[in-house]
């Protein structure tokens, strides 16, 4: 995903992204950074913050897998 996609784009809740060949569920976008939040139950936090470019939006609503 490039910044203008992120930047344009239509975030709804129930989304979900390809990163690193796994797919997640996002949880939050931060557009002062370009930051997209992937659900993520090892993290203290729950979430793992990386940059829109490293991500593929997926259409399907299938179940996100944690790693």
């Amino acid at each position: 995903m490039t910044i203008d996609q992120f930047r344009n784009h239509g975030w709804t809740p129930g989304l979900r992204c390809d990163y690193g060949g796994v797919i997640y569920q996002i949880v939050g976008v931060d557009f002062a950074e370009d930051l997209v939040g992937l659900k993520n139950p090892l993290s203290p936090d729950g979430i793992t913050w990386v940059r829109c470019e490293n991500i593929i939006l997926q259409n399907s609503k299938a179940e996100a897998r944690n790693p």
